[in-house]
């Protein structure tokens, strides 16, 4: 007697599984809506991860532990690549994912080179979460993209969640920008990465 064949559903090829992508909030649509338009004929599966929103005053091993969730769940959907949409947890955890999973896994890093390509001072400032200014990973970016350059990190609390809420306009984020972009300015900074 035969035994049942498991395997009767026919499979999907490769090319035809969907694209992961993912941020902790709402940011990363930019890039979604980029890859649509370079690759329209794909289909994108965005999690915006308000739940845990902002990754920033996360500490590491919660970035972690959130994103190898994520990762796990993008698996489940049988995704044939992940996009970290978010600085954070690319800094703090892509390389878990990498560890975790064998399909393409792309993240994105602030845009330091151009920017110290572009400033006429040689002085540059980053604006970003406290988890992204104390990573080893970012400060290793900063490192290779600043010899040129000075380079001031100046950490952002609440500035994320302010922007996240669709307070960009508010009082309260104005007098956050000054308070975090005042010192760069006094430093003679010319480009300012976010």
């Amino acid at each position: 007697m035969s035994q049942p064949n498991a395997s009767k559903t026919p499979s999907i090829p490769l090319t035809q599984h969907p694209i992961g992508v993912f941020d902790s909030g709402l940011g990363g649509l930019s890039i979604q809506r980029c890859i649509s338009r370079m690759l329209p004929h794909e289909h994108i599966i965005y999690v915006a991860d308000n739940a845990y929103a902002p990754y920033g005053c996360k500490t590491e091993e919660e970035i972690n532990a959130r994103v190898l969730q994520i990762g796990q769940w993008f698996h489940s959907q049988n995704v044939k690549a992940i996009v970290v949409a978010c600085n954070t947890a690319t800094a703090s955890a892509i390389e878990k994912l990498r560890e975790q999973y064998h399909i393409p896994i792309i993240g994105v890093e602030p845009a330091i080179k151009p920017a110290v390509e572009q400033s006429k001072t040689n002085k540059v400032g980053l604006l970003v979460t406290s988890a992204t200014a104390n990573n080893h990973r970012f400060k290793q970016l900063v490192a290779r993209y600043a010899e040129n350059a000075e380079v001031l990190i100046q950490p952002c609390p609440g500035l994320v969640d302010l922007i996240e809420q669709g307070q960009r306009h508010s009082d309260e984020c104005q007098k956050l920008l000054h308070q975090y972009l005042t010192p760069l300015i006094n430093a003679g900074v010319d480009t300012i990465v976010l």
